[in-house]
């Protein structure tokens, strides 16, 4: 056969076939050669260290999987989330690897018997209070990490950690730094304050036309209507399916027979229960099951309550029999059962509309898996209409009303994942029904275009009034800063602030002692009258000008009184210092983390500026 196979692939045939092969193969290489290259790429460059682009990928993935499970059915891919995790994936990358180095370079170790002693006691490794291979390698496993990455995280981890604990455990201050910030912290201070308002000019200041016109020329993207939608929509949820279903008397019984555990009251035991820290001898447990059992609560537990192995021990034991010490992350527990009641059916009259909901649940369930499934291949292909899906399905076609990218009131469009659904090029330009979304679980909907209305300039009309006003109030700003500015020169030539007042017809405001966080005056002014100096004399008062919403604000401090310093040995005292170096140990690290990045050979350039700290 083979022989005949090669007499009749001579000439340009067999030619032709080999061409055929070879080209399908090479195509097949490079395709390898382009997957694996992408991998092995270097990405970034940081000292003499390479890292590649799986790296960053890994990172990635991480990052995206934590969002998906923070935010749940809630989670949306948009092309900014993707954009921000893969920006936070670089410069995660980027500071671990710059740390490590600098770690490293400042002779910083870290031993392989510090990492498996560290991992061995992760709480999320252990299993009955010991380390567990399968749930570590389990675990490993769901974070998307090899072994190997694994413990080279944790090494660089540990390694960064020396350096930062070594950094916030050193960090001191001074006695006189302390009791400066006792001084500002309870410091009080006198002020007076006076308030230009902006309805002082608001009335008399006029506007032309031509003036309007022109703003809203110059200014016309300030004024357009936003981008509207409305859909189509088919929903496909458990619940709506429910409501369809019919059952019979037969199919009740048969269910409640076939899941009898359901509803049955549970094997339980009454028992008592002590701890001993360590495993105890005869002579201790002899002495318990006389004294420690007889103050011992006497409690009912089930199977549920007392976990495998607890149950495999207490089934093996008669009532009024001890069991053995087990051993558990808190020591060691000996058992004592009082009474056992066995399991107990429940009749189906009593449970019947238990019975009822649980199976219609199963059904509906079983009819959206299929139907969703179903669903997603008519409206997929029948990119151009709802109508065969919703005929094929019993579903009706609902709509909705226009909505903005910001949404509506309606329910639907508040959910993210339809906004960008609904904006996507899929459902606008190409007119397509859109994918199925999972709005809840077991909540499915597809969307398609009704009307859609693009962006577009108000008519001037339309904007006329809020226009002025906008520059009425503009103009009045100015124009309260601008008097505003006055006071404050006058104030500074020595002239009294009272004889200011009355001049102007305006009134000060007057405020004694009032601490950092009083809350009887604008926050602005507040804020401005601790940033201003100590008076120097009465003829010398600091001033300030602050700018209000409203309005203009003049703040004059005329009296300052320091706060209370605690005693040395006081709770106090010890306590605030213990802050204020902890927190200048933080602040210490952040700018070691600063420079480090600043002196690292980071490449491209383009990379240590993406790194922003």
């Amino acid at each position: 056969m083979l022989q005949n196979i090669r007499d009749k692939t001579q000439g340009w045939i067999l030619w032709v076939i080999i061409l055929i092969l070879a080209f399908a193969f090479s195509l097949w290489g490079i395709q390898y050669y382009l997957e694996v290259r992408h991998h092995k790429e270097v990405a970034i460059k940081i000292n003499k260290q390479s890292i590649t682009q799986k790296q960053i990928d890994g990172v990635y993935q991480r990052l995206l999987r934590q969002k998906q499970a923070q935010l749940g059915s809630h989670f949306a891919m948009t092309r900014i989330l993707e954009t921000q995790l893969k920006a936070q994936a670089i410069r995660q990358t980027v500071i671990k690897q710059v740390l490590s180095d600098a770690a490293y370079h400042e002779n910083f170790r870290i031993s392989p018997q510090q990492i498996d002693m560290f991992i061995q006691q992760m709480p999320a490794f252990q299993q009955d209070g010991e380390f567990s291979i399968n749930r570590f390698k389990s675990i490993l496993s769901s974070l998307l990490y090899s072994e190997q990455e694994f413990f080279a995280t944790i090494r660089t981890s540990l390694l960064i950690n020396q350096v930062h604990v070594g950094i916030t455990a050193t960090s001191f201050v001074l006695p006189n730094e302390i009791n400066d910030a006792f001084k500002l912290i309870d410091q009080r201070r006198s002020i007076a304050y006076l308030i230009i308002p902006r309805k002082r000019y608001l009335d008399n200041i006029k506007f032309a036309d031509e003036a309007l016109k022109k703003y809203y020329q110059q200014n016309i993207t300030a004024f357009m209507k936003p981008e509207q939608v409305s859909v189509k929509y088919l929903l496909l949820s458990v619940n709506e399916l429910k409501k369809k279903i019919s059952l019979t008397s037969k199919e009740l019984h048969d269910y409640y027979q076939s899941n009898i555990d359901n509803f049955s009251t549970p094997k339980r035991w009454q028992i008592k229960r002590i701890m001993f820290a360590k495993k105890p001898n005869q002579q201790q447990l002899n002495k318990a099951a006389t004294t420690a059992f007889k103050q011992a609560n006497e409690h009912w537990v089930t199977t549920t309550e007392l976990g495998p192995q607890l149950t495999q021990t207490i089934n093996e034991l008669q009532v009024g029999e001890l069991s053995q010490p087990i051993k558990t992350t808190k020591g060691y527990e000996v058992l004592k059962v009082l009474a056992v009641e066995p399991t107990r059916r429940i009749p189906f009259a009593k449970v019947a509309d238990k019975v009822k909901q649980a199976l219609a649940e199963q059904k509906a369930e079983q009819m959206f898996a299929d139907q969703s499934d179903q669903l997603a291949n008519l409206t997929f292909s029948n990119p151009n209409s709802l109508k065969p899906a919703a005929k094929a399905l019993g579903l009706t076609i609902y709509t909705t009303g226009l909505f903005t990218r910001k949404g509506n009131t309606e329910a639907l469009t508040k959910n993210q994942k339809v906004l960008t659904t609904a904006f996507s090029d899929n459902i606008l330009k190409q007119k397509n029904n859109s994918d199925m979304l999972t709005l809840a679980p077991g909540t499915v909907v597809v969307l398609r275009i009704k009307q859609h209305i693009v962006a577009k300039p108000k008519v001037f009309a339309e904007v006329k009034k809020q226009i002025l006003t906008k520059l009425k109030n503009k103009q009045a700003q100015a124009d309260t800063q601008k008097f505003g500015k006055h006071i404050i020169a006058l104030l500074r030539t020595g002239k009294d602030r009272q004889a200011i007042a009355k001049q102007f017809q305006m009134k000060w405001q007057v405020k004694d002692k009032i601490t950092a966080h009083a809350d009887s005056l604008p926050q602005a002014i507040l804020a401005a009258a601790f940033k201003l100096p100590k008076p120097k004399s009465v003829k010398h008062l600091p001033i300030a000008g602050i700018g209000l919403p409203n309005g203009y604000a003049v703040v004059e401090v005329f009296a300052v009184d320091d706060g209370n310093i605690e005693p040395k040995q006081s709770a106090a005292y010890q306590a605030f210092k213990a802050e204020m170096e902890n927190s200048l140990g933080e602040y210490t690290y952040e700018l070691y983390v600063r420079g480090a990045v600043q002196q690292a050979k980071i490449k491209p350039k383009s990379i240590k500026e993406k790194v922003h700290l």
